[in-house]
Order: C-alpha cells, then structure tokens, then sequence
C-alpha cells in the first residue's frame, strides 16, 4: 500500500508546485549525489541524476541490498531515507500501519 500513498502525496506536491518530477532526487535526499553504478568489475558514475519520475515509474535502476557492493550501497542509501524520514528510532512496517 506504500506505493499508491506515495505516488498519491507526490502528486499533491506537484499541484501545489512544491515539486517537480523532474528535479534530482538528490535535491531532497544528499545520498543520492554522485551515484556510482556497476559496470563489469567497477563502478562508473552515472551518465544522469535519477529523478523523482524515475523513482514513481520504477526506472531509477536502484537494487536491493545484497552481499554485492552496489546492493550495499543501496542499502545504506535506504537507512539515510528511513533516517532523515523517521529519525533516531525508525518504525517498523507493522508499526507504520498501527499508527
């Protein structure tokens, strides 16, 4: 259910012009400036910036954690966000819901 309330609050923020869907996500999360992609046995920078439509039609190439370096890195990208959402004690899903 977290994707429809997301995409739902992230339209709200476009109409009031708080937002734009094509602004970098790394202009709200500072993780996300200078990503770093897997390219054979390196990592490369990025040819653009993800964007906030890249994030709501699932295109922005993010992978979940694993024991691979980019999974890694995406996993500590995912603990900044739940940090700066939630703070020092960030809720569980079954908390989230209850609340």
């Amino acid at each position: 259910m977290s994707k429809p309330i997301t995409a739902a609050v992230v339209m709200i923020l476009l109409e009031r012009g708080e937002i734009d869907l094509y602004e970098p996500v790394s202009k709200f999360l500072p993780g996300f400036k200078e990503q770093m992609v897997q390219k054979g046995d390196s990592l490369v920078p990025v040819e653009r910036e993800i964007i906030i439509k890249d994030l709501l039609s699932m295109t922005s190439g993010l992978v979940y954690g694993g024991n691979h370096r980019v999974g890694k890195d995406t996993e500590a990208l995912f603990k900044e966000i739940d940090y700066r959402l939630l703070g020092d004690s960030p809720m569980n899903t079954i908390e989230a819901m209850n609340n």
